[in-house]
């Protein structure tokens, strides 16, 4: 993504939004027409959010493949996705839950199995030491 806001610095936003109880950071992508236009501040926003379950790594992947789709789609002037920039931005957050996938990492990178596969975050809490 931070290659995405490089090439494409006007249409690209690339922001830290947040760490996780684990201190990753967490990054949301604006997608827009021109983040210099004078009602940008104000323009609609279309939120996709993903990865809020440790194992449900295809919302992550979905989020990757629209963010290029609709930035190829715009590069080439399609008129629909064009239609839409020009009156809204697209914000994403592609992974809400780093901790959880990174545990899901580590298991399957250890074992080559998802042999335990978490749903929830990593934060600690009173009633379950490992996930809430």
């Amino acid at each position: 993504m931070e290659q995405l806001s490089l090439a494409f610095p006007n249409n690209v936003i690339l922001e830290e939004i947040g760490l996780t109880a684990e201190n990753r950071s967490i990054y949301s992508v604006v997608l827009t027409k021109d983040k210099n236009l004078e009602n940008f501040d104000t323009l609609p926003i279309m939120l996709f959010t993903g990865l809020h379950h440790a194992r449900e790594p295809l919302s992550f992947t979905m989020n990757l493949y629209l963010i290029l789709k609709i930035m190829y789609d715009s590069i080439r002037g399609d008129p629909n996705i064009m239609e839409i920039l020009n009156g809204s931005k697209f914000v994403f957050v592609p992974a809400l839950n780093i901790d959880g996938y990174a545990e899901i990492l580590e298991i399957y990178n250890r074992t080559m199995v998802l042999t335990e596969i978490i749903r929830k975050n990593r934060r600690k809490t009173d009633d379950c030491p490992k996930y809430d």
